[in-house]
């Protein structure tokens, strides 16, 4: 009876949700971009990723691993004077400090930041610890590949600039470097006959931003070349490392202290340099961050150019600069990921991953290479024409049997 009751209600709640909808403008975003989506999430999380079962091999790394964790853990020990696998970062600092001189720091470091930089400067007992620490945080995947059914499935959701999180299994979290990385890479494994190809742009939110940015930044004319951040250094007069630092430190909404905190290989002067002289340099950046600011004072919200809402709260008003580009670049990979899912059929391939800059597609060895140019006509040439201003968003393509041939 209750079912009965709602399968009468439905066709007028459809009505209903879709009067809302047009009133905030919001009924063709639906209709042409999440409905559509939907169908294509659904498919690339039922295909999952193939794992190789657990062989002599894997069995053999997972001793070897246990033994250079002893090592490790006994070297750390030693100087520690404690069991260095469950050491706090307090004590941590403590040792550091007693083991060598203290590198610069800015004010207000935290232990964190501190216990970075003696790592970069080389210290043994900061990697040591560092290693044993990664390795606790990825043996939930250890977990996951001896215990799945042949497969492991991701589980998405939409975020609030519409960008595609994983609830459950991001197989791009797998670890990219340190002593698990290859190892459970080389787990997820293209069956036979089929090759993993891997397409992600290249700078991709900093070329949004050059767009959005429009002609007269030089941002703009330096997303041009296919190196974004080397164009930059003639203007900004600075390494490409440091252009690079700077400018996303300032798309994503750092502040000077914490980019000089995060930039553990520079002095902490040098880091406050680069980054007072980068915003001096591209004042552009200064007033798109303001014009963005003064939406979200007027209205309480940013609003992406595909109509997605996002309403920050007061204490992330750092963030709200990074909204639009954010939510941009999310309906770029939503419109490349439908026109493939579409047009890989007749190859005989399909998407099993997404990353918001990056696509992997699993394709039969006979179609690789048209597959790879469907990737670059889509990804680089189709989606650029949907910028607000031409800007190209060059594609990296990678093959492979495993998930480690893709790093």
């Amino acid at each position: 009876e209750d079912l009965g009751q709602v399968v009468r209600l439905l066709p007028q709640s459809r009505v209903d949700l879709r009067a809302a909808l047009d009133s905030q403008n919001l009924l063709t975003l639906v209709d042409e971009d999440v409905t559509p989506s939907l169908a294509v999430i659904g498919r690339i999380e039922r295909r999952g990723m193939q794992i190789s079962v657990p062989a002599q091999g894997w069995l053999r790394f997972r001793d070897t691993l246990t033994y250079q964790l002893i090592n490790i853990a006994a070297r750390a020990s030693e100087v520690l004077g404690s069991d260095a696998t469950d050491i706090s970062d307090a004590e941590l600092v403590r040792a550091l400090r007693r083991e060598g001189p203290m590198p610069l720091l800015p004010p207000k470091s935290s232990q964190k930041d501190l216990i970075s930089r003696y790592r970069a400067a080389g210290s043994q007992l900061a990697a040591d610890v560092a290693i044993l620490r990664s390795v606790k945080k990825t043996e939930k995947w250890l977990e996951h590949i001896e215990q799945a059914p042949g497969y492991l499935q991701g589980r998405m959701r939409f975020g609030t600039t519409g960008r595609l999180h994983y609830s459950k299994l991001a197989l791009h979290s797998l670890p990219k470097e340190g002593l698990l990385a290859g190892p459970i890479r080389s787990q997820l494994v293209a069956p036979a006959g089929w090759t993993l190809i891997a397409a992600d742009w290249n700078s991709f939110e900093p070329r949004i931003l050059a767009s959005l940015l429009g002609p007269t930044s030089d941002i703009y004319h330096a997303a041009q070349h296919r190196d974004l951040y080397q164009a930059l250094t003639t203007v900004a007069h600075m390494s490409r490392g440091e252009v690079k630092a700077a400018l996303l430190a300032i798309l994503y909404g750092q502040s000077q202290r914490g980019f000089v905190a995060a930039q553990h290989q520079l002095d902490p002067n040098h880091a406050r340099f680069v980054f007072k002289s980068f915003n001096i340099g591209f004042p552009e950046l200064k007033i798109f961050r303001t014009r963005q600011l003064d939406t979200f004072a007027h209205g309480k919200q940013i609003r992406t150019a595909g109509g997605w809402r996002r309403m920050p709260t007061e204490k992330q008003r750092t963030r709200v600069p990074h909204l639009p580009v954010q939510g941009l670049g999310a309906e770029l990979l939503r419109f490349a990921i439908r026109e493939l899912d579409e047009r890989l059929v007749p190859f005989g391939a399909f998407i099993v991953h997404q990353q918001h800059d990056e696509i992997v597609v699993l394709a039969p060895n006979s179609v690789v290479d048209q597959v790879k140019d469907l990737l670059v006509e889509v990804m680089e040439h189709e989606a650029s024409v949907r910028l607000p201003n031409p800007v190209p968003l060059p594609v990296r393509i990678k093959t492979g049997q495993t998930w480690k041939d893709l790093l």
